[in-house]
């Protein structure tokens, strides 16, 4: 399908259950291991409602986007939604800001994955695993989409059922008395912090509408898909926030979840 004279260059593969599950999957990652810990230093036992807070702005956010989508459901995101509009040159810097934040992020989550391995497999080289790992996802993308999705898909899949079990064997040991007070010791500014540092695991939650030149049936398709996906995300990070706090209270679960960018 062409539009302003342009050739759509992408199949559109993705229907609106594998749409959902892959945008979960961008954002269900090794991040809700790295992120919870250092949110909760911060939040305290109001770590569930930081969590809810970064996720109530990630969902207008992609709300927002989804409009864009729809209207617009070509490949480019920021970059293409601005240039359609004659601002090239918001367009330019939109893009070129999404790519530098994308470095950043893949960076960190990379990092995160090769410090947890390190605990697994001592004195491995982590920023050479990280970097090793960057690589692996390059080259995984540059198989097509239908390949990525069901990889990011089973490691979804993956994630859900290991934080079910860790959830299913950890409820016996819950207290209740950690969950006070709501707001944590450190108030509205101490779960405001907490959102802010969780709040980069969230990401993903517009790519639906980035992608939007792959999905099929847009209009109906992206909705689904950035609303379903984004509380799916929301389940599993309140879930195993709250199951950590219970458990293990304010103090040890900031000290038991280490923030990625310390190395082991």
């Amino acid at each position: 399908m062409a539009k302003n004279g342009q050739q759509q260059s992408l199949r559109r593969e993705l229907g609106p259950i594998t749409a959902t599950l892959f945008t979960a999957g961008m954002m269900v990652g090794i991040g809700i291991f790295a992120a919870i810990g250092a949110a909760t230093a911060a939040a305290g036992s109001g770590i569930p409602i930081a969590i809810l807070l970064g996720g109530s702005v990630a969902l207008a956010t992609g709300i927002s986007a989804t409009q864009l989508g729809v209207n617009n459901p070509t490949e480019g995101g920021a970059f293409t939604w601005a240039r359609d509009v004659h601002q090239p040159t918001l367009g330019f810097i939109a893009g070129c800001g999404y790519l530098g934040k994308n470095l950043i992020s893949m960076s960190v989550i990379a990092l995160a994955f090769a410090t947890y391995l390190g605990q697994v497999i001592p004195g491995i080289p982590v920023h050479f695993v990280a970097a090793a790992g960057v690589v692996a996802i390059t080259i995984l993308n540059l198989f097509g989409i239908q390949l990525t999705s069901r990889v990011l898909i089973s490691l979804l899949l993956l994630v859900i059922a290991v934080l079910s079990i860790y959830g299913a064997f950890s409820l016996h040991a819950i207290e209740q008395g950690h969950f006070v007070p709501v707001l944590g010791a450190n108030g509205l500014m101490g779960v405001a912090s907490g959102a802010a540092i969780f709040f980069w695991t969230w990401d993903g939650f517009m790519r639906m509408a980035i992608m939007a030149g792959e999905v099929k049936e847009p209009r109906r398709t992206i909705p689904v898909a950035i609303i379903g996906g984004v509380t799916i995300a929301a389940v599993m990070f309140v879930g195993a926030a709250a199951i950590t706090l219970g458990v293990l209270g304010q103090t040890r679960s900031a000290r038991r979840i280490p923030l990625c960018l310390v190395p082991p």
